[in-house]
């Protein structure tokens, strides 16, 4: 069976346990090299030629990523698959969004290892089951923060009226403003939330995060 080339992608290169010690382990890869992810450049991977980049999750600092980007723009045929030490749901959705196509766990065993690469390999998506709902709520999270800053005071307070089933008159009253203005205002709610009904509005707030 022919090796995977892989090109290993650290934090701290002084590490005692290394990715590219833990790769010795993984049956048919083979580490072609490890550099520093952050000071790592497109020309020293094709000089290599790996097949698949494989990222330790210590690396991705803001400045990792941000390389971790160039290096996927600028070798689109060559996969990353990032191996996560600890979960971090933002650092590795950062990864993911700067071109990681997937991310698996240090402590797997190394068959299920090389399963995830030869995945990566093949267009997939590896993930790991317990990764993929913090991943999910990461998501989400970003998605209410952009929401509650798109919201005005009056707009958020009206939203938590809603969904404690408030009438109109009565969020009117609660707000000390007239029943025109409360319309007026949930007419401007539900076009930055997407909707059409309060129930949808209600539903919109509660998956992003901006409600209990």
């Amino acid at each position: 069976m022919r090796s995977i080339r892989v090109a290993v992608l650290d934090g701290d290169l002084g590490e005692r346990t290394s990715l590219s010690e833990l790769l010795q382990t993984v049956p048919d890869v083979r580490c072609v090299s490890r550099m520093a992810l952050i000071s790592c450049r497109p020309v020293q991977l094709r000089r290599l030629q790996p097949q698949l980049l494989v990222v330790d999750s210590g690396a991705l600092c803001a400045a990792g990523c941000l390389n971790l980007e160039q290096l996927r723009l600028a070798l689109p045929e060559c996969p990353a698959v990032v191996l996560a030490r600890f979960i971090d749901p933002e650092r590795l959705l950062a990864a993911i969004r700067a071109g990681a196509c997937g991310c698996v766990r240090w402590q797997l065993p190394p068959r299920r290892i090389r399963a995830a690469l030869v995945a990566a390999l093949a267009g997939k998506t590896p993930l790991a089951p317990e990764i993929t709902p913090l991943l999910l709520a990461a998501v989400r999270a970003r998605a209410g923060e952009g929401l509650a800053c798109a919201l005005t005071v009056r707009e958020r307070r009206l939203l938590g009226l809603l969904a404690d089933g408030q009438s109109y008159a009565l969020a009117a009253q609660r707000l000390n403003v007239g029943v025109n203005t409360v319309r007026s205002n949930i007419r401007e709610l539900y076009a930055k939330l997407g909707v059409h009904s309060k129930s949808q509005a209600v539903s919109r707030a509660m998956r992003a995060g901006l409600i209990r």
